[in-house]
């Protein structure tokens, strides 16, 4: 039934107008929100009581649990590939996430869960999915979850925005129609195009001003594991060490790490209370970088990369790390009033840098990068 409610939610928002529809939203947002995470624990309870009769061929995270599972580092994921060279890319759609869209993928989930309970009745017969059909219902509520980890912490910090996105939307219709003209030549089209290069935001007095010759990073961490230090060393090597942006100025990072306890908030209470994180992420110093866990979804904060529990792609990682050097993410992210749907978080490419690593963190590539 919610997800037939969530389907009407959808097309009529796409029909009625904006201003009709904008009052509707806060208490869109609270049904919406209410009843998708109680669909994501009714489902993360289902997943829990099935892994538990399971012969599963090792430990898997928990999953469903929009609050994060501290303390945890989770698993670097190989990504080897340079990524395909084939941009600029059109103008694409924003992409829009909000809770009735979340709650109709659960409830496709939930049949995925369906018929892996089926397929586990009798997992020892010959030629039986379970386990192949329980790790896809798994991966795919850990999708879910993080959606909602991340519609969460962006509907928090993002009020305020709405203006931004009407201004963006304009923009990219004028780019899209050729209202507004790519000429290269155009003295407003340079200035336009600047505007949206992704440069430092942030600049560390332990970093110098000129990206030149081999920059020392000194980065401190309380993540034990040495091999997952590698995967942030080989992370680093290959999306920035090898990208056009770095050998054009004969540039390189090398990490210098400094090794210390973990934190006692994370030992005493792994699924820390978003004051004890914020207590956690000030502990570190700023007289250098620091990596550690703890969070619900992976980011930076000041001169600290938090992790979340997820698994991580090596380029995702990189693009991470730009955060850290100071770089800021140069697509755009806003908050508006999508009235029967609620609260609406989109997410835009960057229209003059779309394959950059600081504007897509699926497929993008250090090229444009302003260090000074």
């Amino acid at each position: 039934m919610g997800n037939f409610f969530a389907g009407l939610a959808i097309a009529l928002s796409a029909f009625l107008p904006g201003p009709v529809m904008a009052p509707l939203t806060e208490p869109a947002n609270r049904f919406w929100q209410k009843n998708t995470l109680d669909a994501l624990a009714s489902l993360a309870r289902d997943h829990e009581r099935l892994a538990a009769r399971l012969p599963l061929p090792e430990p898997i995270e928990n999953a469903g649990n929009t609050e994060g599972q501290y303390g945890i580092f989770p698993t670097v994921l190989a990504d080897l590939d340079q990524g395909k060279d084939d941009f600029p890319r059109p103008i694409t759609e924003p992409r829009g996430l909000h809770w009735p869209g979340l709650l109709r993928l659960i409830t496709r989930v939930e049949k995925l869960g369906v018929i892996t309970e089926n397929a586990c009745e009798k997992p020892s017969e010959p030629g039986n999915r379970c386990i192949d059909s329980f790790l896809e219902f798994h991966r795919k509520l850990l999708e879910v979850s993080d959606a909602a980890r991340n519609l969460l912490h962006w509907s928090r910090v993002l009020p305020g925005t709405e203006a931004a996105h009407e201004t963006l939307r304009t923009l990219l219709d004028d780019l899209r129609t050729g209202k507004l003209a790519r000429d290269p030549n155009a003295e407003d089209w340079r200035s336009l195009r600047e505007k949206f290069r992704a440069r430092r935001t942030t600049k560390w007095d332990f970093l110098p001003p000129r990206a030149k010759g081999t920059i020392l990073l000194p980065i401190r961490t309380d993540i034990p594991s040495s091999a997952f230090r590698k995967e942030i060393e080989n992370a680093l090597a290959l999306h920035w060490n090898l990208s056009p942006w770095a050998r054009a100025r004969k540039l390189s990072f090398e990490i210098r790490w400094e090794i210390i306890p973990p934190s006692t908030l994370l030992l005493k209470d792994p699924r820390m209370s978003p004051e004890k994180l914020d207590a956690h992420l000030a502990s570190f110093l700023n007289d250098r970088l620091a990596i550690t866990t703890g969070a619900p979804l992976h980011f930076v904060r000041r001169n600290v990369l938090a992790l979340g529990p997820h698994p991580i792609r090596s380029r995702t990682l990189a693009h991470e790390i730009g955060h850290l050097l100071g770089f800021a993410d140069c697509y755009v992210r806003v908050l508006s009033r999508g009235g029967l749907l609620g609260q609406v978080v989109w997410e835009w490419d960057n229209p003059f840098f779309p394959d950059e690593l600081m504007c897509d963190d699926r497929a993008g590539v250090a090229r444009n990068l302003v260090w000074e």
